[in-house]
């Protein structure tokens, strides 16, 4: 999915991974794809802003 929304020229962030359920992530060989991952929305929003 994450490939075909760059196609249309989206960025795909994620945001709100803790510790614990990044460990469980890697711990389940689960693969995420997206273009940034912030620990919260608002870092999320502030490196967003700052990127334009």
């Amino acid at each position: 999915m994450n490939q075909s929304l760059k196609l249309l020229g989206i960025k795909t962030v994620l945001t709100g991974i803790t510790p614990r359920l990044a460990q469980e992530l890697i711990n389940n060989d689960t693969i995420l794809t997206f273009d940034h991952v912030y620990a919260t929305l608002k870092m999320a929003v502030r490196a967003l802003i700052d990127d334009e």
